[in-house]
C-alpha cells in the first residue's frame, strides 16, 4: 500500500526547510551559502522559489541578491522549448550572443543558432569567426546578459523553464 502525502504538506515542509536553512548562523567559510540555497531553490517548483525568494528579501536583501544572482545559469537555456529561446533570442543584442557563444558547449550553440532565421545564423557564425579571442571577463559579462534575460522572461512568466 503506497503512502502519499498531502501536496500543501510537502510545500509546508519545503518552505520550512528553506527557511531554517537560511536562518542558520554557522555558516563555514569553504561553503558558498548563496549558491547551495540557489541550488535548493532551483529543485522547487517556480510559485514556491517564488515565495521563498521574496521571504528572503524581506529578511536579508544582500542574501537575496546573491542567491538570484546564482538562481539561473547560462546551460538553463538547454532546457527550454524552441519558442521559449526565440523569445529569449529577441531580448539579446546581436554582440552579446556572439560573443557568449564563444568557447560554448556545441549542444548550446546549435540550441541557439537552430531558433534563428538561416540569415540571421549565418551572420552571427561569420561574425564568430570575426570575434575569436575574447576575454573571459567579456564572456563572461556577456553570458551574464543572456542569464540575466532569461532569468526576467521566467520571472514574468513569458517562458517556462
Amino acid at each position: 500500500h503506497e503512502l502519499t502525502i498531502p501536496q500543501p504538506i510537502v510545500e509546508q515542509v519545503l518552505k520550512t526547510t528553506v527557511i531554517k536553512a537560511c536562518s542558520v548562523d554557522f555558516r563555514p567559510e569553504s561553503v558558498d551559502q548563496s549558491q547551495v540555497v540557489a541550488d535548493l531553490l532551483r529543485s522547487l517548483p517556480k510559485t514556491i522559489r517564488t515565495e521563498l525568494i521574496n521571504k528572503l528579501e524581506k529578511n536579508d536583501p544582500e542574501f537575496a541578491e546573491k542567491v538570484k544572482d546564482k538562481l539561473y545559469l547560462f546551460k538553463d537555456i538547454l532546457r527550454l522549448q524552441d519558442r521559449d529561446v526565440q523569445k529569449l533570442l529577441g531580448q539579446i543584442e546581436t554582440d552579446s550572443l556572439i560573443v557568449a557563444l564563444q568557447q560554448c558547449e556545441q549542444e548550446l550553440i546549435d540550441k541557439l543558432l537552430n531558433n534563428l532565421s538561416k540569415r540571421a545564423r549565418e551572420s552571427i557564425i561569420e561574425e564568430m569567426e570575426f570575434k575569436r579571442g575574447v576575454s573571459d571577463e567579456e564572456l563572461l559579462e556577456a553570458r551574464k546578459k543572456i542569464v540575466d534575460a532569461l532569468a526576467k522572461l521566467d520571472e514574468h512568466g513569458e517562458i517556462k523553464l
